[in-house]
């Protein structure tokens, strides 16, 4: 990663002060944002570019993080998904088990300072690179042993077959 792009973020929050600062807080951080208001914005976004991470406000009207999650999820199950919610330390809701339900999940309060909101977003974006590159690496290795192997058997000299039960080859 290079210090002028720590990673691609789509940011979805329906209040606009809150894309708007938290945008400038992802920017000066040197994250690319993409910042939509509505969750149906953001399954457009994530079906026309290629993403990092996404940073969601659990609470925007008919259509919520989770379910904006649980969509996602139908066609890219490893996208690092990090919500933002004022609800996280009331014992009665169930939203740190809902969250925690995925993997791929991690919430930060919204009246967190900017280095702990960063941090996960950060950790997880690196995580998800570092799965693509391995799984890039392993593609690229698989296919290069695949060469490798019909080099190898092109080198090797014909069979020659001496009866149903004995051959060799001109090496033998």
């Amino acid at each position: 990663m290079s210090e002028t792009n720590e990673g691609r973020v789509l940011l979805v929050d329906d209040e606009r002060l809150g894309r708007f600062t938290l945008s400038a807080w992802l920017k000066a951080s040197h994250f690319e944002v993409t910042a939509v208001a509505s969750p149906e914005e953001a399954i457009a976004a994530l079906k026309a570019e290629t993403y990092d991470a996404i940073l969601t406000d659990v609470m925007m009207g008919a259509v919520d993080g989770f379910m904006l999650r649980d969509a996602v999820r139908g066609f890219n199950a490893r996208i690092p998904v990090v919500f933002l919610t004022a609800l996280v330390h009331s014992p009665t809701n169930q939203l740190q088990e809902r969250i925690a339900a995925d993997p791929y999940s991690a919430y930060v309060a919204k009246s967190a300072r900017r280095d702990i909101l960063l941090t996960p977003v950060r950790q997880m974006v690196r995580g998800y690179r570092a799965e693509r590159e391995a799984a890039e690496l392993k593609t690229a290795l698989r296919t290069e042993l695949e060469v490798a192997a019909c080099v190898q058997t092109a080198l090797l000299p014909p069979e020659i077959v001496f009866g149903p039960q004995l051959f060799g080859s001109a090496l033998s």
